[in-house]
């Protein structure tokens, strides 16, 4: 996270594209041991009981990030020019770090108390992991990583376009885009706790449990995709913000479940799982933009909305 500062703070300097190419392409290798390293961390120190609500909760900050970062972009670009953004989200950056830092350490996770309730469940694990000795060669790995690009794609595609798409197709203010375009991860971040809380309920409750789970998870993508599809002919502001934040709604049910997946299928192996399905994702996030940006050249809104539907 203090690379991810310094890093960001870098972002405002560079006079061409290639020294911010470069600046964005370091801050993005830095940020590739966050999600293996976080499940590794859950996964070997607190209750997998809690998976899915832990997991829902840490995800949901990723839709904060628009959610809050949106109106403070807007507002700093407005006041104090653009580099003003990228100077203000760093030292934000460097005291998250440091409280993350100071208040971890204080919570103690390797003491008595912690080990004795986790021992059970590492056990558990050990004998889990033998399953996924080779966790790179099962389909589960694979399927899961194959879902998590499409989750990433819509999540990529929203993220990176859903301001233009306001500004430049919806013909809003940037002001008026501020206010609008966060709704959509309002919804997102309470459906993504929601979902975690259920997920952990299914678990404990029923007998089939996977097999629930699964339909969470598929039900999540179908949800979005019924939504998606009809932002090819909305025709005010208002109906797309619904829409968009329908599909959000969707969406948000499939990260408490994808994000589990890895401590549910080897504990222990959980930083090894997390970081393949990741690699697929970030994978959806090169390509995204990129087809996104090549079918709307042309102003066609409707083609980049049915892609991402199917």
């Amino acid at each position: 996270s203090i690379l991810w500062a310094a890093l960001t703070f870098l972002t405002a300097f560079p006079g061409n594209i290639f020294g911010l190419t470069t600046v964005r392409a370091v801050l993005g290798a830095s940020e590739a041991s966050n999600n293996p390293a976080q499940a590794s961390f859950i996964g070997r120190h607190l209750p997998r009981a809690l998976v899915g609500r832990i997991q829902g909760f840490t995800h949901s900050a990723i839709s904060l990030g628009p959610l809050l970062a949106t109106p403070l972009a807007v507002y700093c670009i407005t006041q104090w020019g653009w580099r003003s953004v990228y100077y203000v989200f760093a030292v934000l950056s460097l005291l998250w770090a440091l409280a993350w830092f100071w208040t971890t350490k204080a919570t103690g996770m390797t003491d008595d108390a912690v080990a004795e309730r986790g021992a059970k469940e590492l056990a558990e694990a050990r004998t889990k992991d033998g399953i996924f000795e080779n966790p790179l060669s099962r389909a589960e790995v694979w399927g899961s990583s194959m879902a998590w690009f499409n989750n990433s794609y819509v999540f990529y595609f929203f993220l990176f376009w859903l301001p233009t798409y306001f500004v430049k197709a919806r013909g809003m203010s940037v002001q008026e885009m501020a206010g609008l375009a966060t709704i959509p991860w309002l919804v997102l971040f309470c459906t993504m706790n929601f979902g975690g809380w259920v997920v952990d309920v299914i678990k404990r409750k029923s007998k089939h449990s996977i097999f629930w789970r699964r339909m969470v998870f598929a039900g999540g993508f179908v949800w979005s995709a019924i939504f998606i599809y009809p932002l090819q002919s909305v025709e005010t502001s208002g109906q797309a913000v619904v829409l968009i934040s329908l599909a959000f709604l969707g969406l948000g049910w499939t990260w408490p479940v994808a994000s589990a997946l890895p401590i549910e299928y080897a504990p222990r192996k959980a930083g090894l799982i997390t970081g393949f399905m990741n690699s697929w994702g970030q994978v959806a996030g090169i390509v995204a933009p990129i087809i996104t940006g090549a079918v709307i050249a042309g102003g066609k809104w409707d083609k980049a909305f049915l892609v991402a539907a199917v």
